[in-house]
């Protein structure tokens, strides 16, 4: 809670301030105004909650797999903070990539960032909400979207000129965050399909046909193959995570979290109306919420620094909207979040099984010696872009020296668009990690029964890097043969019968 209450903080921070400083040496405003110094005060801060410091309390998971993978003990940096963890992500600009590159042949006034889609081009632009305006940090306007109130109209949210929508490419956070409000769900990954087939990335080596003299891939194993795919795996994605949600987990939203918080803090009188005296309701109240909170903000007699620190923070932002002693989660929807249980994440279980999906298609190369998406020396550079911190409608995409492999920049893509919920204040990274694990693993199946629904001859193999190493669901697993349920694996491939062997 306390990361997604610093991410409300700072969605008008450019991604550039969110790397290793060596990274953007000489791009002078990469750091414009407080950006980068403000990354720093936010990763220290978070780096003092109980969790990243590595102190357990007795609500916590004692799952060491688990708490590995949600960052039990790891302290926070700029080069780490509001990012995914595993293979890639943390290497480079904060985004992906694949939200930020063109097709090598395009030609444009914006350098080419556009992907080719058959004989048209699709921008890599977003549209750019207004900075500094957030939403539902009054009582009275979070009681509302509770209650179901209709506030969806965005006709006043957007930056325009002369009554014109403007677009970008990707600078702030509330970029990130605007751009998984309105997405089709494939949308990112069905872009980034498009530029490695028009960039001629290579198949997997263990998929039949490609490099062959006689024979092509098309409807099977072709790009026709591919694009079917992940709009398949992504309508099966979100049946899954509803199931999640609803029938098992059950999770409270952020927004309504930190109505507990503000409820508390505010001496259990939230709207300041005086409407909450004394009585059963206020005793009920207070036992239902120290059972709740109590936990995260103590342990051992001890107080929660950063989370402390993070709740005057936002105190102090609200108070400087002219909203005086909220400690509400300030929403970059007006209409909060989706009226549905926190864990798991459709975005992030569709990222998930898409991801997985574009990395048994195409050849990532062996651990060690990965295929390179972005370098000087192949012809595509590393892009980021660079700007004034709020406002600017034209921000510079400049090139820097980093080398990014293809599948950390895949990773880091499902993890932009998991994280861009995120930003937007409607999940938790808990819900992130899971839910990216939970699409992984439908994709892995849905693999494993296409590969065996061919000739065994065909010798079909597929290989896919994991996003993180760990068991597997039993229910991918062939007993008696390839990986078995208690083998922490990281990368697998699938063999002509379907079985899953660890790489």
């Amino acid at each position: 809670m306390a990361e997604v209450y610093q991410m409300a903080l700072l969605r008008d921070a450019p991604v550039a301030a969110f790397m290793a400083p060596a990274s953007v040496a000489g791009l002078s405003n990469a750091f414009a105004t407080d950006g980068a110094a403000r990354v720093d005060a936010t990763a220290a801060r978070l780096s003092d909650c109980f969790w990243f410091k590595g102190q357990a309390n007795a609500s916590d998971t004692s799952d060491t797999d688990i708490r590995d993978r949600r960052r039990f003990g790891v302290a926070q940096t700029a080069e780490t903070l509001f990012r995914g963890i595993g293979e890639g992500t943390q290497d480079g600009p904060l985004v992906s990539q694949f939200m930020v590159m063109g097709t090598s042949d395009g030609v444009t006034n914006r350098g080419g960032l556009e992907v080719r889609f058959g004989n048209q081009r699709i921008p890599q632009d977003t549209r750019i909400a207004l900075p500094g305006v957030d939403h539902m940090y009054k009582w009275d306007d979070w009681l509302a979207v509770q209650n179901a109130a209709d506030v969806r109209d965005q006709s006043t949210e957007f930056v325009k000129n002369g009554g014109d929508l403007v677009y970008r490419s990707i600078l702030t956070l509330r970029d990130l965050a605007t751009y998984v409000h309105d997405d089709q769900l494939y949308q990112a990954y069905l872009n980034a399909a498009l530029l490695l087939l028009s960039e001629g990335f290579a198949a997997d080596q263990g998929i039949p046909y490609h490099g062959s003299h006689n024979r092509a891939p098309f409807a099977v194993f072709g790009g026709p193959h591919l694009l079917t795919m992940l709009t398949e795996v992504s309508a099966l994605a979100l049946r899954a995570v509803r199931f999640q949600k609803f029938s098992v987990h059950r999770r409270l939203r952020p927004e309504g979290m930190g109505a507990r918080y503000h409820t508390v803090l505010s001496g259990y009188d939230p709207s300041g109306t005086g409407a909450f005296g004394p009585g059963a309701t206020e005793t009920q109240a207070r036992s239902i919420l120290a059972a709740t909170l109590a936990p995260t903000l103590l342990t051992a007699g001890q107080v929660d620094e950063g989370l402390y620190k993070t709740l005057e923070e936002v105190r102090l932002a609200n108070d400087a909207r002219g909203v005086s002693g909220s400690w509400l989660l300030p929403m970059a929807f007006r209409e909060g979040s989706p009226m549905h249980p926190s864990d798991g994440a459709g975005h992030a279980t569709v990222a998930g099984a898409c991801v997985t999906v574009l990395k048994a298609f195409f050849d990532m190369g062996a651990s060690g010696s990965r295929v390179i998406l972005s370098e000087p020396s192949n012809g595509r550079d590393t892009l980021v872009v660079v700007g004034n911190y709020k406002d600017d409608i034209a921000p510079t995409v400049a090139t820097l020296s980093d080398s990014l492999s293809l599948v950390g920049e895949l990773n880091k893509l499902a993890w932009n668009i998991a994280n861009g919920r995120n930003m937007a204040g409607v999940h938790y990274f808990t819900d992130s990690i899971e839910s990216l694990m939970l699409g992984e693993a439908m994709a892995l199946g849905i693999l494993r029964e296409q590969t065996s629904a061919y000739d065994t001859a065909e010798m079909l193999n597929m290989t896919v890097p994991l996003f993180v190493p760990r068991k597997l669901p039993t229910a991918l697993l062939t007993e008696g043969a390839g990986v078995q349920p208690n083998d922490i694996v990281s990368e697998v491939r699938i063999d002509p019968d379907g079985v899953l062997h660890a790489v």
